[in-house]
């Protein structure tokens, strides 16, 4: 038995035991799935178009060098909590000095990377 099944849309599936819509698209050669958080499929096709358009939007103020510090320092955790390399008490000191940083440092999420800088 599968657990997906398709619509009548194109990129919209639906996961048969919720009956929630999902959205399954490629967007610069990489396969983005995402939860759009509904079973009513004619609202999932509106969300779908806005969902690719956010994710393309961001890729490509990716391509350009635009990212937020905070995108990149949940990026940088993320890929530290899979490193299988690493201690837990490395990933949790990690996850301290993040912490510590920004409550220092108001603001600093929101910043563009290229922007943020020590007042």
């Amino acid at each position: 038995m599968t657990t997906w099944e398709t619509t009548r849309y194109p990129n919209l599936f639906r996961y048969i035991s919720s009956g929630t819509i999902f959205a399954r698209f490629k967007n610069r050669g990489k396969q983005v799935r995402r939860s759009l958080e509904t079973r009513n499929l004619e609202l999932a096709k509106r969300k779908l178009v806005e969902l690719e358009r956010n994710e393309r939007a961001v890729e490509d103020d990716r391509r350009r060098g635009k990212m937020m510090f905070g995108e990149a320092l949940d990026e940088y955790l993320q890929t530290r909590k899979r490193d299988a390399t690493l201690k837990p008490r490395t990933k949790s000191y990690d996850e301290q000095q993040v912490v510590a940083l920004l409550k220092t440092w108001t603001g600093l999420r929101d910043q563009d990377t290229h922007e943020a800088k020590r007042l």
